[in-house]
């Protein structure tokens, strides 16, 4: 495919927003996709499975010095749909389905298993959907296809939870697995934005055994994520979900500010305009009041910042980052499942 010049690129994407704006799609659901080709058409170097998997040879064959090769398995299910979810993701419409999801990925697995034969990667995510969904039994059929990659002695093995579909035995068998780090949504504490965006069965009470069990296991790290800017929400109850948090004691506290999809909106009746000056009026204050609950509870809170759309709020006592894990070395990421991006 010959070049393409910047301003036969706008004129192309101009054109493909026109048809999203018209077609009226939900950004939560494939349209996200699109992201990727609007940024850089290049990607269409390898559209064929084989052309994908040579560009992975190529790389693996000469890595750049201190390259990372982390893989990402994409679990489309939940329990149900939240509101703000920008995620591709789906109910199960029965134990079926989650089958043959696992087959898919198994196929998946065994068709890039060549060109990452005795490669180390350096961290492994199970995650985007709810992977606690699955009973003991198939978590253990999904990690056995796993078996023909390698992984680096401290990597970190990380698999996403809804504390509503954890227990202490599945999280035991979890670490058994081999995962090292879990992610807990939480999202607030207030049962009233709880109910506003779908999560009105979540116990708060659970939540904290989730984060207990999850240390008597021997996780090495257990986060929690909480959504900053939904509609429910007020910077009073927010403080008061990140204070019950922060007496959880995790390892680390994601908070994410809230991107408003299509969906989203229509749930609200709000605008984008409307999300985006609710956040610009909270920051100040949310800010300054998690940098200050942060440090009087030992926590660091030095990725608090306004330009980040996820904050990070660390434990003191977090395990330090392995090395040559810092965002400045390169980066790659084998994506499988329904909804997965790969990135080399």
């Amino acid at each position: 495919m010959p070049p393409i010049d910047d301003a036969a690129l706008a004129v192309i994407k101009r054109g493909m927003a026109q048809v999203l704006i018209k077609s009226k799609l939900d950004l939560s659901d494939g349209v996200m996709s699109l992201g990727a080709f609007l940024a850089d058409l290049r990607w269409q170097r390898g559209a064929s499975p084989a052309g994908i998997a040579g560009l992975w040879a190529s790389l693996l064959g000469k890595p750049p010095e201190g390259h990372r090769i982390e893989l990402e398995i994409s679990f489309p299910f939940c329990r149900s749909r939240c509101a703000y979810c920008m995620f591709p993701t789906r109910v199960p419409a029965d134990s079926g389905e989650l089958d043959a999801y696992i087959r898919e990925v198994g196929r998946e697995l065994s068709f890039f298993a060549r060109p990452f034969s005795g490669v180390p990667l350096s961290g492994l995510l199970l995650g985007h959907g709810t992977p606690s969904l699955l009973c003991p039994r198939r978590l253990e059929k999904l990690m056995a296809h796993l078996e023909p990659f390698q992984f680096k002695p401290k990597a970190k093995l990380s698999i996403e939870a809804n504390p509503a579909s954890a227990d202490r035995a599945k999280i035991r068998r979890m670490r058994r697995l081999g995962f090292n780090r879990i992610s807990f949504g939480v999202e607030s504490a207030d049962q009233k934005v709880l109910r506003s965006i779908g999560r009105g069965y979540q116990d708060l009470r659970h939540v904290a055994d989730c984060v207990a069990w999850s240390y008597e296991a021997g996780f090495q790290e257990v986060n929690v994520d909480l959504v900053l800017g939904l509609a429910c929400d007020s910077v009073e109850s927010f403080l008061g979900s990140f204070r019950a948090c922060l007496e959880l004691r995790p390892t680390t506290i994601a908070v994410c500010l809230l991107t408003p999809t299509d969906r989203y909106l229509r749930a609200t009746g709000e605008s984008r305009q409307d999300c985006a000056q609710r956040l610009e009026s909270w920051l100040p204050r949310v800010m300054a009041a998690v940098r200050e609950l942060s440090s009087s509870s030992g926590y660091g809170a030095a990725g608090v910042r306004p330009e980040l759309e996820m904050w990070t709020i660390t434990a003191p006592h977090a395990p330090p980052p392995p090395a040559g894990a810092d965002l400045q070395r390169p980066l790659s990421v084998l994506g499988v499942g329904h909804g997965a991006r790969s990135h080399i």
